[in-house]
């Protein structure tokens, strides 16, 4: 799950707002980020980053009386190769948005590692994570998924589907689904790989999000990660990212009029990497890999309906 979307509202709000921290915050958040996927390509989330933000998540929502209205629009994803442009640009878009600061995002400059293997999902783990567990059962052909918990708060806080592709997971997609069929087709899902999870209301509200995350192959043995979140009480913020000369940046405009930003790296063995990303309204997709020719990763996207984000709206929360 990507949290680059909430940072422009949360870095500073956490200094400013003065808000009591309920008791036991801190155990839950560690219990929160041993559930969280790790991010791909050799990028891992700092715990202490991701700590400040979702505390500053929770200043947010309990200092705040409703969500703000979202505008509908498509993300932007700027980039720059130095950190003073990054946060000039940041402040000034911060400004013409009236927001109070905007988010700029460094890139680790360590070493490139090679793409992490794709493992399937254990929701047993999660099981062992939650405060209950209020239903567990395996699903067979004629449902789609394979397995599925609830639990934590309440029967409606986390709520995990396991599925062996994509397209066993279709009915609890929100909008249009993607091209699935032919994913299914064309690509190799890895079996238990494929995850639905709706993130309640009951932990955090600004977290409160619908999460698709499918992993694939291709014929030759390149992975291929794909995520989706449909936030119901956030937007997709721009961002402004700082890369060093390690990356290439190219946009590319699917055959249904996306223009999707793409990121290319090379790890230190000269595994070629990329990343995918675009983002609508409240709706965002991100689909990372390695080994893949820019081409294989221009049709992927072309399959992917973006389009179809536009049309997600969150349901009114009381």
């Amino acid at each position: 799950m990507s949290f680059d979307p909430w940072d422009r509202e949360l870095r500073e709000r956490a200094q400013r707002e003065d808000c009591p921290i309920p008791e036991g915050f801190s155990a839950r958040l560690e219990e929160q980020l041993e559930q969280l996927p790790e991010r791909s390509g050799g990028r891992k989330w700092g715990r202490q980053r991701i700590l400040v933000l979702l505390a500053a998540a929770l200043a947010l929502t309990a200092c705040t009386a409703g969500a703000a209205n979202v505008v509908l629009r498509q993300a932007q994803y700027r980039y720059f190769d130095n950190g003073e442009e990054a946060g000039e640009a940041a402040t000034q878009a911060a400004l013409e948005a009236g927001e109070d600061t905007a988010a700029v995002t460094y890139l680790d400059p360590g070493p490139i590692e090679d793409y992490s293997p794709l493992e399937p999902w254990d929701l047993g783990l999660f099981m062992d994570n939650m405060e209950q567990v209020y239903a567990h059962q395996y699903g067979g052909p004629e449902d789609g998924w394979t397995e599925m918990c609830a639990g934590g708060d309440s029967p409606t806080d986390r709520i995990y589907y396991k599925a062996d592709a994509l397209s066993g997971l279709s009915e609890f997609w929100p909008v249009e689904t993607p091209d699935l069929e032919w994913l299914d087709e064309t690509y190799t899902p890895l079996p238990g790989g494929q995850c639905f999870l709706d993130w309640g209301n009951d932990f955090m509200p600004i977290a409160s999000s619908l999460n698709f995350w499918g992993r694939y192959y291709s014929a030759e043995g390149a992975p291929v990660s794909l995520d989706w979140t449909f936030y119901r009480e956030h937007g997709v913020d721009d961002t402004f990212t700082v890369l060093d000369d390690r990356y290439q940046v190219e946009e590319y405009t699917t055959g249904d009029g996306c223009a999707v930003t793409i990121e290319w790296v090379t790890s230190e063995s000269g595994q070629r990497q990329f990343t995918a990303q675009y983002g609508y309204g409240c709706a965002d997709f991100r689909m990372t890999g390695a080994e893949l020719e820019p081409e294989e990763v221009y049709t992927l996207l072309d399959h992917m309906n973006l389009s179809a984000l536009a049309s997600y709206q969150p349901e009114p929360t009381e």
